[in-house]
């Protein structure tokens, strides 16, 4: 199976059993990320304590990178706190942006062709922007221009 056809696989198989699109009982924050140029829209709602994500949903609207790329992020985050999670946010941004090679197993082994297609990697990190801006983070680093965010 050539490597494209193996990313549209682990794509498609997510993208028809998320994980973690389910209502939750409790929620204290929230933040929404839209990408008016596409029109994905990504509404991750949060239950931290002690300074940890112990709860996540998304709600995701757009195309199929963005919808995977919630629910991976969401797998990813559960447990963190916002150091931890920024961390992660730039291992991700290595694989799809600079190119930096997944080890095996990676969860975001999946998205490493998008360094070739460099227009889809805002479909994949429209998820992050929504989950720090529901953190309270104002100002992080590279947020592409044209998309509008907000927290609850």
């Amino acid at each position: 199976m050539a490597h494209e056809d193996l990313y549209q696989s682990l794509l498609i198989k997510r993208a028809n059993h998320p994980l973690f699109k389910q209502e939750l009982p409790q929620v204290n924050k929230m933040g929404q990320a839209k990408n008016p140029l596409c029109g994905d829209f990504v509404q991750i709602n949060l239950f931290c304590s002690e300074e940890k994500i112990e709860k996540i949903q998304h709600i995701t609207e757009g195309c199929l990178i963005c919808k995977v790329a919630a629910d991976i992020m969401a797998e990813k985050v559960v447990g963190l706190s916002l150091p931890e999670i920024q961390k992660e946010f730039t291992h991700f941004q290595n694989i799809i942006i600079s190119g930096t090679s997944p080890a095996e197993g990676d969860l975001y082994s999946g998205f490493a062709p998008l360094y070739h297609y460099k227009a889809r990697i805002n479909c994949a990190t429209l998820s992050w922007f929504a989950l720090l801006s529901a953190l309270g983070v104002q100002n992080t680093p590279e947020k592409p221009g044209g998309r509008s965010y907000g927290s609850k």
